[in-house]
C-alpha cells in the first residue's frame, strides 16, 4: 500500500491517485464475481401490497419461489385471498396492523394505496 501511494500519489481530498495510470504496473487483477440469485435467497423478503388474489404471482414463480413472501392485505380483512401453493409466505391485514401497532398508532399505515407497502418493511426480520 505505502509503494502504491508513493509511486501514484495518493490525493486524499479526491480520494483518487493524481496518477492513476501508474497502478498498472501493479497488475491487481479483478474478477468479478458471478451473480447468482440463489445467494439472496435467505436475505431478501419480497413485499406485496395487495386487494385481491394473487394468481398472477404464477407468472412470476421461476423468480419469486425461493424467497419469503410478505403480503399485506389491504381493503376487507373478512375476504380470503387465493395464494398460490407454493409459496412460503406471512399474510398480514388491517387488523394485524391494528393489533402489532395499536389502534393509537396504526394510523401511520394508511389505507387504499401504495403506503400500506411499508407495514410490510417493517415487519420483514431481513436488514
Amino acid at each position: 500500500v505505502s509503494r502504491l501511494e508513493t509511486e501514484c500519489k495518493w490525493d486524499p481530498r479526491s480520494s483518487n491517485f493524481v496518477h492513476p495510470e501508474c497502478i498498472k504496473q501493479f497488475n491487481f487483477t479483478r474478477k468479478p464475481r458471478p451473480f447468482n440469485i440463489a445467494d439472496y435467497y435467505h436475505e431478501i423478503d419480497i413485499v406485496i401490497p395487495t386487494i385481491r388474489d394473487l394468481d398472477f404471482l404464477e407468472h412470476w414463480k421461476p423468480f419469486f419461489q425461493h424467497f419469503h413472501l410478505i403480503i399485506i392485505q389491504d381493503g376487507d380483512p373478512n375476504q380470503v385471498l387465493q395464494i398460490p401453493k407454493w409459496a412460503d409466505f406471512e399474510l398480514y391485514n388491517r387488523w394485524d396492523i391494528d393489533y402489532i401497532l395499536d389502534q393509537n398508532q396504526s394510523w401511520i399505515i394508511s389505507s387504499q394505496d401504495a403506503s400500506i407497502r411499508n407495514f410490510g418493511f417493517l415487519v420483514s426480520n431481513k436488514t
